[in-house]
């Protein structure tokens, strides 16, 4: 007589998957809704004055807390294209400044601020597409410095009078004042903070649902195991393409919006450091992580405000930071509350204060 096979262990007790405790199912919606009424309340009441920065009865600070968040939409794409697809492309500070001035000369010339910050986008998703064939053929140092070469020779054509006085009015090396573009009748640094917030909530849903989605999970194969794709029927050409387009598009959007909160703008604005300064919000705020472009963002302007008269010590203390997260917190500072919250020593609290409740 056949016997059945009886398992000695029971795998029901052991789930593929830990379910969630309630905290965790609620903690970051309710962070998230939480953060997101701080950020709309904050050009209005003194929520953040006591930093100085981020103060909310001055144009300054209002110009702050609006470049938080212009920084960290640019980032948000950025992060697309080298944290998930794992292209290491740097053109992005020279399309920032192609979306900041594009968008200010076609909304100079009576175009709707919105339809411009459109067009701008989709003109930098070509660019992207454009610089993605060749450069998909590239890989790590290559393509880092093809692409960076790229974002220079941007800034270098806006820079030339020639060249803005023919096609684009760019002011050449000195620079143009942006034309306001105002909400409701609101204040422009208050219009431009508003605008700010309601594009990066945007670009944070739509990166959100990208990234979980299916496009998020071929891109990380792309990543890994890019010579493997094409067996599993995936092209990864196609699909590094879509990932600089999109990045490229994101960060035109985030340099018409720059423009804005800052009213003015010179070529000099988006140079070789500007880029370094991109991926020290990156890599410090936290690769692949939502909330890691924010959190470097905040981190990238209150320290260059602070040290703004101290040149070289800012760029001491921003390499220190980035080594100090590429080699010790290779998930930024995204990551600390996870790390702290996981560590033994917090463990250990825990366990000593839920004993002395029983």
């Amino acid at each position: 007589m056949k016997q059945d096979l009886i398992c000695p262990i029971d795998i029901s007790k052991y789930p593929l998957h830990r379910p969630l405790s309630s905290w965790e199912k609620y903690a970051s919606p309710s962070i998230t809704a939480a953060l997101l009424v701080l950020l709309v309340l904050a050009p209005i009441y003194p929520i953040f004055d006591f930093t100085g920065v981020f103060s909310s009865q001055t144009g300054y600070g209002r110009g702050n807390m609006g470049l938080v968040l212009v920084y960290a939409i640019v980032v948000m794409g950025l992060n697309l294209l080298i944290g998930w697809a794992g292209q290491v492309g740097l053109a992005a500070a020279g399309v920032f400044g192609f979306g900041a001035y594009m968008t200010t000369e076609l909304y100079s010339l009576g175009v709707p601020f919105p339809i411009a910050l459109l067009v701008s986008a989709i003109l930098a998703f070509v660019i992207g597409i454009a610089v993605g064939f060749p450069a998909a053929r590239l890989k790590g140092f290559f393509l880092a410095i093809a692409t960076l070469a790229l974002g220079e020779l941007i800034i270098k054509l806006i820079a030339l009078d020639q060249v803005g006085g023919a096609w684009l009015h760019t002011g050449g090396g000195s620079g143009r004042n942006v034309p306001a573009f105002t909400l409701f009748g609101m204040r422009a640094s208050v219009s431009a903070y508003y605008l700010s917030l309601a594009v990066f909530v945007i670009v944070a849903v739509c990166m959100s649902v990208l990234t979980r989605g299916r496009l998020g999970r071929t891109l990380k194969a792309v990543r890994d195991i890019d010579i493997a794709t094409g067996a599993l029927g995936i092209s990864s050409t196609n699909y590094k393409l879509l990932a600089f387009g999109i990045s490229t598009a994101v960060a035109a959007v985030a340099g018409g919006l720059f423009a804005q909160n800052v009213t003015y703008l010179s070529p000099g604005a988006f140079r070789t450091s500007f880029m370094f300064y991109l991926l020290v919000v990156l890599i410090v705020g936290g690769v692949r992580n939502l909330w890691g472009a924010f959190i470097g963002a905040i981190f990238f302007v209150v320290l260059r405000l602070l040290l703004q008269d101290s040149t070289e010590l800012g760029l001491l203390i921003f390499g220190v930071a980035l080594l100090t997260c590429m080699v010790i917190l290779p998930g930024g500072l995204a990551s600390l509350p996870a790390r702290l919250a996981h560590s033994k020593f917090s463990k250990d609290i825990v366990s000593r204060i839920g004993g002395a409740f029983r």
